[in-house]
């Protein structure tokens, strides 16, 4: 489940938890999607980046005073905000990591972005936020048809099934028309190992027959 709030809710929520923000800077607009999960609910929101942060702004509060503690390698912050690692038997030795992606979707075709991985890791989560030009004179409907999925693919044959084979699909068929009225869809709820050499794929399927859709968002995985 996604519960967007507003930046000083969020924060404030962060706080309570005692749970890091996890963050992405998107280009166009130039803006930064900023979340932390709890358990199985992903709360989200947008700030807007200007060059030089207004103060007082929300960008200003996140880029002081959060920024350089998010995106942490551990699941929650003590007390005075300082890391330490939860700590079970599948994690022990291992870090939690953030990767951010961020993909151009041309219209009427599929786009597929591979993420390969040179060592053996385990997905546990992940999130898309998908976004449209402001320029461009689209509506909600005329996305209709339009999909995101992440799959998992070994396009280098390294399993002995063929080269591209899609080996799992996850999050199958969102709805762009879901990402652009909500903002945010998870990717994956289920964790998984992955194998060194294995791609990750982000599948952006566009039915808009001349206009472009943008997907940001993040995976999370312990290495």
């Amino acid at each position: 489940m996604e519960i967007y709030l507003d930046w000083t809710e969020l924060r404030d929520e962060s706080d309570a938890r005692s749970i890091p923000l996890q963050y992405v800077t998107k280009s166009s607009p130039s803006e930064y999607i900023i979340w932390f999960d709890d358990g199985n609910t992903t709360y989200h929101t947008s700030v807007t980046k200007a060059g030089t942060a207004p103060n007082p702004s929300d960008q200003k509060d996140f880029e002081d005073n959060y920024k350089s503690g998010a995106n942490v390698s551990h699941d929650r912050l003590a007390t005075d905000r300082t890391p330490y690692v939860r700590v079970t038997e599948k994690t022990v030795g291992k870090t939690m990591q953030v990767k951010g992606f961020e993909i151009t979707g041309a219209a009427n075709t599929v786009t597929n972005h591979d993420i390969k991985w040179t060592e053996d890791i385990e997905i546990v989560g992940g999130f898309a936020d998908a976004y449209t030009d402001p320029a461009d004179s689209n509506t909600v409907f005329e996305f209709k048809g339009s999909k995101v999925q992440m799959q998992v693919v070994d396009v280098d044959n390294i399993l002995g099934y063929g080269a591209g084979t899609v080996l799992n699909t996850f999050a199958v068929d969102i709805p762009a028309t879901k990402l652009l009225l909500n903002g945010c869809a998870a990717l994956s709820t289920t964790a998984f190992d992955l194998l060194t050499g294995l791609y990750i794929r982000i599948a952006v399927d566009n039915q808009h027959t001349t206009d472009k859709i943008y997907v940001a968002g993040s995976l999370k995985y312990y290495h």
